[in-house]
């Protein structure tokens, strides 16, 4: 750690800060889909005493630094800043590999809306985020067994558990 304090402890501040970032990425991006103040205020404070914010604000998870990217992807998208949203996909999998489902968001939006270039700009999205992704392996000090690798097998047998609960 970087910080002074023992590594578990500054893992929570590091959270405590990125959920904090949350708040102010969820209501600029609440803003730029034409949300009023009243309306942005209760989205933020739902956010504010939702799951998130209590279980990953001090339990040494990453997932607190994965909302964010993901928020920061949403409210870029949002906004049309392109510079900013294409920066944050190829660094969000650095965080979390889960937020490819804000690069998916952001793609269905501009494909249902039909955007000019939706098609481009997706493909330009997928292929930062695999970049990303990539790039996470090859400076990740970690071995393989510890990195996730996506797998169909696994999708199925998940896929197949859901399902059975469901009945």
């Amino acid at each position: 750690s970087l910080l002074p304090a023992p590594a578990l402890t500054a893992l929570d501040l590091v959270n405590q800060l990125m959920l904090a970032s949350c708040i102010l990425l969820l209501d600029s991006y609440l803003t730029a889909i034409g949300m009023d103040r009243r309306q942005r205020v209760a989205g933020m404070m739902m956010f504010a005493i939702s799951f998130p914010v209590f279980y990953y604000g001090a339990t040494g998870r990453i997932d607190a630094g994965g909302v964010a990217c993901m928020l920061l992807i949403l409210a870029a998208h949002a906004r049309g800043r392109s510079a900013l949203l294409f920066a944050s996909v190829f660094i969000a999998p650095l965080a979390k590999e889960t937020t490819v489902l804000a690069v998916g968001m952001c793609v269905l939006v501009d494909v249902l809306e039909r955007r000019p270039h939706a098609v481009r700009r997706g493909g330009l999205l997928i292929v930062l985020f695999v970049a990303g992704s990539v790039a996470s392996r090859i400076i990740a000090p970690v071995s393989a067994t510890h990195v996730w690798n996506p797998s169909v097998a696994d999708t199925v047998t998940v896929l197949r558990s859901q399902r059975s609960l469901a009945m």
